[in-house]
């Protein structure tokens, strides 16, 4: 079973973006119980999303296209998703982030979602991977939001959170394109420790997950 990430374009070329952390762990996690991944990062690319996804799976064969990303970035997954099931209706696309955790049924009547990610999505996915290779129903996975055979949205049991991040992998940098983004935020060469330093480049730190507002 073959699955391709799509990083949604948040930026263009050069132009600085926060690093999708919540793909990378789940791309990692899934490439560390034996799947084979591949990652196509919009930000860095010039042409449209189509053409993209095209020469994408020219390369090599893919089931399954997994997107996903916050409620303000709608437009930007639904482009990638039309885009997918233009091309091939039948890959199986799988949405997560706040896109589909803040309302999972007004995402799945609104979107090409074939399964959607309530929460943190490792374990989700992997689950519905083993699911689908056995050609089993998905109403036991938890934290998953889906249409049933006639068109309903069905929810699953919620998910309990993931309680020692420890015991994932470190979040996938090389397949996303990692190095491209280091030197593309431009408030950090405005900083005057950065007279110091002959090239600047930037990256975030982050120990914790979830809102802290919440």
């Amino acid at each position: 079973m073959n699955l391709l990430f799509v990083v949604p374009k948040f930026a263009g070329p050069d132009q600085f973006y926060q690093y999708p952390i919540g793909l990378a762990s789940v791309y990692a996690f899934i490439k560390r119980h034996g799947f084979s991944v591949s990652c196509l990062n919009l930000c860095h690319e010039t042409k449209t999303t189509q053409e993209l996804l095209e020469r994408e799976f020219s390369k090599r064969h893919v089931d399954i296209v997994c997107t996903g990303g916050m409620s303000t970035n709608w437009g930007l997954i639904e482009d990638i998703l039309l885009s997918v099931k233009k091309i091939r209706k039948d890959i199986i696309t799988v949405a997560g982030g706040p896109v589909v955790t803040a309302d999972p049924e007004l995402a799945l009547k609104n979107l090409p979602i074939d399964y959607g990610a309530i929460g943190e999505g490792e374990f989700i996915l992997l689950e519905l991977l083993q699911t689908l290779q056995k050609d089993k129903s998905p109403d036991n996975v938890k934290g998953l939001a889906f249409r049933n055979s006639k068109g309903q949205v069905v929810l699953t049991e919620k998910r309990e959170e993931i309680k020692d991040l420890d015991t994932l992998p470190i979040p996938e940098f090389q397949d996303f394109g990692f190095k491209e983004t280091l030197g593309n935020f431009k408030y950090a060469q405005q900083l005057p420790i950065v007279e110091t330093f002959d090239e600047v480049r930037f990256a975030e730190v982050i120990g914790s997950r979830s809102c802290p507002f919440s």
